[in-house]
């Protein structure tokens, strides 16, 4: 979730009961502040241009609207002048739309939004601020969390973030990585409810939910008792996910065990969780990440082929990355993409035409799946473009 939009706002618990009158192919817009606007409306003052700000979401009564179907039209051409994201009508003096104003705004991609007098516009305001700061700060932990695992940040800043992010934490940690066959963000409303302890971190991180658990020495028959209830509460909290658990580190190293805990997720089937002491290779890519060597590898590899497929409109990457999710299963990769198993193994041959991978079919299965794990190492998204 990057940005505060009409959809979230209509989901906080304030707006049950809204009506939504018009516009509702704009529900995705994004909103900057909550607004009122409840003069009487001059479309000639030159004060209204110093006085509005854009991208707002905008409260009104629409008093002077009242038994004048004229006027609010006026004022809706205003809005959308300004581009306004929303407009909430309390629905006091009037309840209902013209039908050229609900033409209008539905061209336009502007939600027009009836809730009962009985909510304050105080109440309005204070909760889209409280969940546009909500936001704000999620996605301000979701940067530091990119920072802390990129190979690019210096150690001592790392120190620092894992201080910021939670100044309470003991002295080992656990990630845990969750993802989902969607973006789990939606999954997780901005008022945050998964919570699991003062020393631990529950935050958004790269498409999935991340739970950092912390903790004081314990014994291994302890740990494996806190490992199971994170593992209960995370799927009661998250169904239908799959869970990537790291090593226990100490808390210095927690971009480490994030890293881990990320790319072990990927070897989970749904609903099942998987370990990073139990990976093979892989666990041998976290450790060099940083290395210039897979850098190169990316540049001189992956980077290209990515390329060709922008340029030629072609789906091999995501071709190749689904080949390698479904066990090289011609079959099993045309069910996932919704083609024919043809359209896939012509897809792969393509990729042995243009790729390096030595001389055996083992090379080439190989090389596939090293660029795909790679890729998984280090892109900031557990879900690739769109296939078909």
């Amino acid at each position: 979730m990057n940005e505060l939009t009409v959809r979230d706002i209509l989901n906080l618990p304030f707006m049950d009961g809204y009506r939504l009158a018009a516009g509702a192919s704009g529900l995705d817009n994004p909103v900057h502040f909550p607004n009122v606007y409840d003069i009487p409306h001059d479309a000639g003052d030159p004060v209204l241009d110093e006085l509005t700000a854009r991208h707002d979401f905008y409260l009104t009564a629409l008093y002077y609207g009242k038994d004048n179907p004229d006027y609010i039209y006026s004022v809706m051409e205003w809005y959308l002048s300004i581009q306004a994201s929303a407009v909430c009508i309390i629905d006091l003096y009037i309840n209902e739309l013209p039908e050229k104003v609900v033409r209008l705004c539905d061209e336009h991609r502007l939600p027009v939004i009836f809730i009962s007098q009985q909510v304050p516009y105080s109440t309005v305001i204070s909760n889209i601020i409280e969940c546009k700061l909500s936001l704000e700060r999620r996605r301000f932990v979701t940067n530091q969390l990119l920072a802390l695992t990129s190979e690019h940040t210096a150690e001592k800043e790392k120190r620092e973030i894992i201080r910021e992010l939670n100044p309470s934490f003991s002295s080992h940690v656990i990630a845990f990585f969750c993802s989902g066959a969607e973006p789990l963000q939606q999954k997780m409303p901005s008022d945050t409810p998964l919570y699991y302890g003062i020393t631990s971190l529950i935050a958004e991180y790269r498409d999935g939910i991340l739970l950092a658990y912390s903790f004081h020495r314990k014994s291994d028959s302890q740990l494996r008792q806190a490992t199971e209830e994170i593992l209960a509460y995370l799927r009661e909290q998250l169904p239908e996910i799959r869970i990537g658990i790291s090593d226990t580190l100490p808390v210095s190293q927690l971009g480490d065990a994030i890293s881990q805990a990320f790319v072990a997720a990927d070897s989970a089937d749904f609903g099942q969780s998987a370990s990073y002491s139990d990976l093979g290779v892989m666990r041998l890519l976290v450790s060099i990440q940083g290395h210039p060597a897979i850098q190169k590898y990316y540049q001189e590899t992956i980077a290209p082929l990515i390329k060709y497929d922008k340029e030629n409109h072609s789906q091999l990457f995501v071709t190749l990355c689904r080949f390698i999710e479904n066990g090289a299963d011609y079959k099993r990769t045309g069910a996932a993409m919704f083609l024919h198993e043809n359209t896939v193994r012509y897809r792969i041959n393509n990729l042995k035409e243009i790729l390096n991978y030595g001389k055996s079919e083992v090379d080439f299965l190989e090389t596939l799946s090293m660029i795909y794990k790679i890729h998984k190492l280090l892109t900031p998204s557990t879900h690739t473009s769109k296939e078909g």
